[in-house]
């Protein structure tokens, strides 16, 4: 029988990820073992080529890939050729340097070594500019290496290929990284008069939700999966049953604020996010383990049997 391995929000910490996999009794050798990601396997955690290289060790048949919002951060990244302050507070420019094989302090190391260390000239000589250009030769350098290298270019071939969906369904259940796309409702006489679109009223329910464009699943990547589950976007008894499955948010929050909303003395702490699956909200179920602070990854194991 097929066995399941669901996990999100691997960010690169391979060794957690390999740790958990293992206690859920993943065997990468068992051809009835199925490995499910439900995105961002990159950013914060400093083993992203091995996160890589081990996803794509498994067969293809093996595994099903949903596209985080992570993953288009990288692209971005890459296609704007300089990092910003979300790049950086993301970790997106750190995977750059894991990809490229280089220290993200390489600055300061060739300050240290070539500059102090070997004594810097005196400001405003001959050997002042000559340094200077060194540096700016040196940066140029490294800068192509991050941003220009065949390993990164595999990679983005590979998240941006068809093996990557925008969600999984597989029986009763449906496979997210946050949410899925909902509609938008326009007040058009406000607009008119403010000269913008101005939403009126808050996003409501889509039934088509499976067939919006890739721009929508892109903006459905964001946000905050158990405010819009309790707001009636995605609910069971308008699904036929199914049953949510997401990554993105940290589930400490899923239980805090659905479960134990009104008693305070039950909230998990922010080190604490198991798995999510809730009684009191069934349909919904959270997987993001906030690896940076849980050291550990969520993985969801789903016999074939239970998709029924």
């Amino acid at each position: 029988m097929k066995k399941y391995f669901v996990c999100s929000d691997i960010h690169g910490f391979y060794d957690e990820w390999m740790t958990s996999l293992k206690e859920a009794g993943f065997d990468e050798n068992n051809e009835e073992h199925i490995l499910i990601v439900c995105g961002d396997i990159f950013d914060r955690g400093r083993k992203p080529l091995q996160v890589y290289e081990f996803i794509r060790s498994l067969p293809v048949e093996r595994r099903y890939l949903i596209r985080g919002n992570h993953e288009t951060l990288l692209r971005e990244l890459v296609e704007r050729g300089h990092a910003e302050s979300h790049d950086m507070h993301n970790g997106t420019d750190k995977t750059l340097y894991d990809i490229a094989g280089i220290s993200d302090t390489w600055r300061r190391d060739y300050v240290i070594e070539r500059g102090f260390k070997a004594g810097l000239p005196d400001y405003g000589t001959p050997e002042w500019d000559a340094w200077q250009r060194d540096l700016e030769n040196e940066c140029e350098r490294v800068e192509n290496t991050i941003y220009d290298n065949e390993k990164l270019k595999e990679i983005l071939y590979w998240i941006g290929s068809d093996e990557w969906r925008n969600y999984l369904e597989l029986g009763k259940y449906v496979f997210v990284h946050a949410f899925v796309p909902v509609d938008e409702h326009i007040d058009f006489e406000k607009s008119r008069w403010a000269g913008a679109l101005i939403k009126d009223t808050p996003d409501s329910y889509d039934p088509n939700w499976r067939d919006a464009s890739d721009d929508r699943w892109e903006n459905a990547m964001w946000g905050c999966p158990w405010r819009k589950f309790k707001a009636g976007l995605f609910a069971p008894e308008t699904e036929k049953g199914k049953i949510l499955v997401c990554g993105h948010w940290h589930t400490s929050d899923f239980y805090n604020r659905l479960d134990y909303a009104h008693e305070l003395d039950k909230w998990l702490k922010d080190d604490e996010n198991p798995i999510y699956e809730s009684k009191m909200f069934p349909g919904l179920i959270g997987l993001d383990a906030c690896t940076v602070l849980s050291g550990r990854v969520n993985v969801l194991v789903l016999n074939e049997d239970e998709l029924r």
